[in-house]
């Protein structure tokens, strides 16, 4: 049975989580509408170019916020920052719902990319800093399941509703996280960064469902870890002075590069141009977006729960595997569809089945894990900014991912994405084997300690922080 702690820290992850459930549907918007944009009597008329722009500017919004959301939510707090986002979500709908021209629609989603910059900046570490860590990688992975229902959403509504009525329907449900958001307690770490010792118990003691005296001791093991880190370099020095922290940017870097050039940020914006051609089996291209949004999902509730009984590191291998067979085989397909005389209408389900393999093994490690180690591998003093760091990171690879995906199909071919999905999946497979750790039931003072231990050789261990948890691997 879950205990009364526990639930009011899946509450809480839940509710922050919803933002990106927002998010999801300013994502994956782009999917079902753009197709009815470019037709002729498109309510919107733009080009093909136009409409790659459209795709590609929510990621440079997402760059744009990125690094100063990391010094938003150190200043504002992880869940008032996360709050804030309702205005700029609702003011980019309205300008889809009431303007048309393509400069305002492009304007409109700059600017969800901005709020999303701020969200996967915010959202990972306010979860990971209120959860006890036998669930924070449970209950990180709240934030991609919403992210996915976010997809699913917008996807049925956008394939069978109108363009106004896709609109307000977003910029309604986009502000559903704001009343149970508004009554949960902010992270007691921030609260710790700050000296508000009296607002720290608080709120530990709500998150634990226990006596301040009952939480006296992992509060001490906070203060001396927030102390300790505190007396570090700045936060912004530590990022590149300290040789942990460049180890942990540089971890960050290879997994979001992996996740977003395997093509998972392409089969969001452009699930139903992939699948457009996908005719024979009576099924739209609309429906094979819905079919997969929903894999995405399910995959995704299952990694879940596997994340604390085998571990991070190696659901993101097995994910990097799996990844790079499934996009091998659908570049072949793709290949011998388009750049052969080989007849492949009665194999039109093969797309469906290699994009779903595909979407099963990505759901299952890199993709939810890409926003769990955001959370979990930096120090306190850094862990604002470095997820800052990652978030632009993110954005930015994405970004450059949809304009490569968009060129390189109108110039070379489909198929030739999919050769470089395998590639990168491939290569990571290997980085990410060398240098990924395991966080699996660690306290962040273990974390840290282990970083040390194995990456600076001057680091003295000190045996008086927390005992393990569980250092079962």
């Amino acid at each position: 049975m879950t205990s009364p702690g526990v639930l009011r820290q899946i509450i809480a992850s839940v509710s922050a989580a919803l933002t990106a459930l927002s998010s999801g549907f300013a994502y994956g918007w782009s999917s079902p509408i753009l197709p009815h944009l470019l037709k002729p009597d498109s309510i919107l008329p733009m080009t093909p170019d136009e409409s790659s722009w459209v795709v590609v500017v929510i990621e440079l919004g997402a760059a744009f916020t990125a690094l100063p959301a990391g010094l938003i939510i150190d200043k504002f707090g992880r869940r008032k920052s996360l709050l804030l986002c309702f205005v700029p979500f609702t003011l980019s709908w309205l300008l889809v719902i009431f303007t048309r021209s393509v400069t305002m629609l492009i304007i409109s989603r700059f600017i969800q990319g901005m709020t999303i910059g701020v969200v996967f900046c915010a959202c990972p570490v306010y979860i990971t800093e209120l959860a006890q860590p036998s669930i924070r990688g449970t209950l990180a992975f709240t934030i991609i399941t919403t992210w996915y229902m976010g997809f699913i959403f917008v996807y049925t509504v956008g394939s069978y509703c109108s363009y106004n009525t896709t609109a307000y329907i977003s910029m309604l449900l986009s502000a559903v996280y704001v009343i149970p958001l508004y009554y949960q307690p902010e992270s007691p770490y921030y609260y710790v960064l700050k000296n508000r010792s009296q607002d720290a118990i608080k709120s530990l003691t709500y998150y634990r469902n226990a006596r301040p005296s009952d939480v006296k001791d992992e509060m001490k093991a906070i203060e001396e870890y927030v102390k300790e880190e505190k007396s570090q370099k700045s936060a912004l020095t530590s990022i590149f002075a300290d040789p942990i922290s460049r180890r942990c940017v540089m971890i960050m870097a290879i997994l979001c590069s992996t996740t977003n050039f395997s093509g998972i940020t392409a089969t969001y914006a452009y699930a139903t141009k992939i699948f457009s051609t996908s005719s024979e089996t009576g099924m739209t291209a609309e429906e094979y977006s819905i079919i997969i949004s929903v894999l995405l999902l399910v995959v995704n509730i299952v990694a879940t729960y596997l994340i604390e009984k085998v571990g991070r590191r190696v659901l993101v291998l097995t994910s990097c595997v799996g990844c790079s067979f499934s996009t091998s085989l659908a570049a072949i397909f793709f290949y011998m569809r388009s750049e052969t005389k080989i007849n492949t209408s009665n194999y039109d389900w093969v797309p469906l089945l290699l994009i779903g393999g595909y979407c099963v093994s990505i759901s299952i490690g890199l993709n939810p894990l890409a926003t769990s180690f955001q959370g979990e591998l930096f120090p306190a003093n850094t862990r604002s900014l470095a997820s800052g760091i990652t978030a632009f990171s993110l954005a930015a690879i994405s970004s450059a991912c949809l304009k490569v995906f968009f060129l390189i199909d109108t110039n070379i071919g489909m198929y030739f994405n999919y050769v470089m999905f395998t590639f990168v999946t491939g290569f990571g497979f290997i980085l990410l084997y060398i240098y990924m750790p395991e966080t699996k039931n660690k306290t962040f003072a273990q974390i840290q300690r282990e970083l040390n231990e194995r990456y600076n050789k001057s680091y003295a261990v000190e045996k008086d922080l927390l005992e393990p948890i569980n250092t079962q691997q």
